[in-house]
């Protein structure tokens, strides 16, 4: 599985150089070690994969964000990467999950980014994050 998620990063067109950056530091971590998956909430390893999936309107290219009631922010829905779970995958599971919907993401995610989260301090950890496209119908 991890081969497969160094192919989805490295296919990843960085849009600028912050994103260049998150990309190499990916491939570089990716190419380090094979604990990448959460495997104790909230934190352990730091950091691990996460995905974010936009749900977008094909007709006016609003999106959909949801109250994160732990970061206390307007996100886009998502989640952890459970062991061996391809990223498309936890978009699948995810979006049924969150939103009671099935959908089918694109099968690349657009963009990549590498944050440090909010919260209580011994919560806080870095989420590497795939987003991943879905259309609204």
């Amino acid at each position: 599985m991890l081969t497969e998620i160094r192919a989805l990063v490295a296919s990843i067109a960085p849009s600028d150089e912050l994103e260049a950056a998150h990309r190499a530091e990916c491939l570089d971590w990716l190419g380090r070690t094979d604990d990448v998956f959460r495997r104790v909430k909230p934190r352990t390893p730091s950091p691990h994969l996460v995905t974010y999936f936009l749900m977008r309107d094909a007709e006016d290219g609003s999106v959909l964000l949801v109250d994160h009631r732990k970061a206390g922010l307007w996100l886009p829905t998502g989640g952890h990467v459970e062991p061996g779970e391809h990223a498309a995958e936890t978009v699948r599971r995810e979006v049924i999950e969150e939103l009671g919907v099935p959908a089918e993401p694109d099968p690349l995610p657009f963009f990549l980014t590498i944050t440090p989260t909010v919260g209580p301090p011994a919560d806080r950890h870095v989420d590497v994050s795939l987003w991943f496209l879905l259309a609204a119908t």
